[in-house]
């Protein structure tokens, strides 16, 4: 079934192609057989990349999160679409450190305000921990946050953000060492 909605794709008979897909989505939504979704996925992919004005293709990956994160992960990258990659990771509650150093340069080159939201979630996240640890690692997000901010030439807006985490997190000891220690004090 799959060779024949790519080949309708390859010739532009989009009407068959929805068709098929509504038909093989509806399978999939029916039977909860996720498992073997990964050439549907596939071919919503390439419906995507051949017919981007349709919000189909993206609706049928996203309706089936988390099974398509992967794909979907992908394929914002191969599209360059960083934002809504960003998007994806917050709402799978994916963190920066859960990531390769190079699998963010690329959207820290192309997108660094992509990103932003990202480190700020994680920053959050890793003070509410209430541990040590979590501090060290809240301070090295800030760290990195901070370089964000300054390829965006936005200082005025770091500044702002790190003197309200400054006075709301005053009291906590441990964190503020980890900051002077980071260098970020």
């Amino acid at each position: 079934m799959y060779p024949i909605v790519e080949a309708r794709m390859s010739n532009d008979q989009w009407e068959k192609v929805e068709l098929w897909m509504d038909f093989l989505n509806d399978h999939f939504v029916q039977t909860q057989q996720v498992r073997s979704i990964g050439p549907f996925l596939q071919l919503c992919r390439k419906g995507s990349q051949l017919q981007s004005s349709n919000s189909k293709w993206m609706k049928y990956m996203l309706e089936f999160l988390p099974h398509s994160y992967a794909a979907l992960s992908e394929h914002y990258i191969n599209e360059q679409r960083y934002k809504d990659w960003a998007d994806l990771q917050i709402y799978m509650g994916r963190k920066p450190e859960d990531f390769k150093a190079n699998e963010l340069q690329v959207i820290e080159k192309h997108a660094p305000s992509a990103l932003l939201p990202m480190y700020h979630q994680a920053i959050e996240i890793s003070i509410h921990s209430r541990n040590r640890q979590g501090y060290r690692t809240a301070a090295k997000h800030i760290k990195k946050l901070h370089s964000l901010y300054e390829q965006l030439e936005k200082p005025h807006v770091w500044k702002s953000y790190f003197d309200l985490m400054q006075s709301r997190y005053n009291r906590l000891r441990a964190f503020q060492e980890e900051l002077l220690k980071g260098k970020l004090l």
